[in-house]
């Protein structure tokens, strides 16, 4: 079979189990070609075998010069980003979905903060909660999930188990006592918001490694 057909056999698979198929990507450099080879792949195929969202990993605060003067600039330079990815794909064509930092709630960028401009840019953002302590990552979240409340879009927040991304954790990461503990706490917060996707966890082989966890 075909590459093209075998990621529609997995796509139509996955789809039976309710599980939803996005494809992911980190290159800015090659976001268009990225996105013309999906919208075409969604047009060839049934509903069920085509894929459910454009996930775009851009990250411009991990950029060196984030921390030398040029923030505001490379603010700027993403949004110009997302709207160029916007308007190549239709709001309902496909789904955008982009994945930000906590810090963009607190950085201006005109006529709201980075995370609020990038929010009616997209469909879904997954804000990148990386802590261990659930109370933080509520009120860390909850700005944005209230003000997702009223625009019609969705966020998801980002929990992340893995050693280095959870501060304050031991070297081995979260447990799967503590993850799970904190995925209650956040979704008990936050599920009468309209604006609440639910919970993402970086990354699923860290997550099938803690459900191989005793306990829980």
């Amino acid at each position: 079979a075909s590459t093209a057909a075998q990621v529609e056999a997995a796509a139509k698979a996955a789809h039976a189990l309710d599980i939803r198929v996005i494809l992911f990507t980190e290159h800015r450099d090659k976001a268009a070609a990225f996105i013309n080879q999906v919208t075409r792949f969604n047009s060839a195929g049934a509903p069920d075998e085509r894929f459910d969202a454009i996930h775009l990993d851009v990250e411009p605060q991990a950029l060196p010069d984030w921390k030398t003067g040029r923030r505001s600039e490379l603010a700027r330079d993403y949004l110009e980003f997302l709207a160029w990815c916007r308007a190549r794909v239709p709001r309902r064509e496909i789904p955008l979905v982009a994945d930000i930092p906590n810090q963009f709630e607190r950085i201006d960028a005109g006529s709201g903060n980075l995370a609020v401009r990038a929010m009616d840019l997209v469909n879904e953002l997954v804000l990148m909660c990386y802590r261990k302590d659930a109370k933080r990552i509520i009120d860390e979240a909850q700005p944005l999930i209230k003000a997702a409340d009223g625009r019609g879009s969705k966020v998801w927040v980002g929990i992340s188990p893995l050693p280095g991304h959870a501060a304050g954790t031991e070297p081995h990461g979260l447990s799967r006592t503590q993850f799970e503990r904190i995925v209650l706490q956040v979704e008990k917060a936050n599920r009468v918001h309209h604006g609440f996707a639910g919970v993402a966890v970086h990354d699923y082989r860290r997550l099938r490694d803690l459900m191989a966890e005793p306990g829980g």
